[in-house]
């Protein structure tokens, strides 16, 4: 019993503050990605793909990666892929890209 009223506070904690954020962000007009910490993708033509606020490189293969993402996992297909950069949070990938999907955490 002490567990769930624990976790009913700490979800009510958690929702009062993503609605100071969004607030926040509102009012200041920032970008929620910066806010919330989301990923945010950069899609250019059907070759390169930049991922910021990723949390990590699941699963790597020339036609498929997975990444970590605070919403969930980010799948990327296609042929050739390759990982041309990697930074703090980062990564850059190119190759044939046909294919991006979003898998929401539960």
């Amino acid at each position: 019993m002490k567990n769930k009223r624990k976790n009913r506070k700490n979800r009510t904690i958690d929702t009062w503050q993503n609605r100071f954020k969004n607030k926040v962000a509102k009012a200041l007009d920032l970008p929620k990605d910066l806010m919330f910490d989301l990923p945010r993708t950069t899609l250019i033509g059907d070759m390169q793909l930049y991922v910021e606020n990723h949390l990590g490189l699941l699963e790597f293969s020339h036609n498929k990666i997975r990444l970590h993402t605070k919403t969930g996992e980010l799948y990327i297909y296609g042929e050739e892929l390759v990982i041309r950069g990697v930074m703090y949070r980062e990564i850059l990938i190119e190759g044939n890209i046909d294919q991006i999907k979003w898998k929401r955490q539960d």
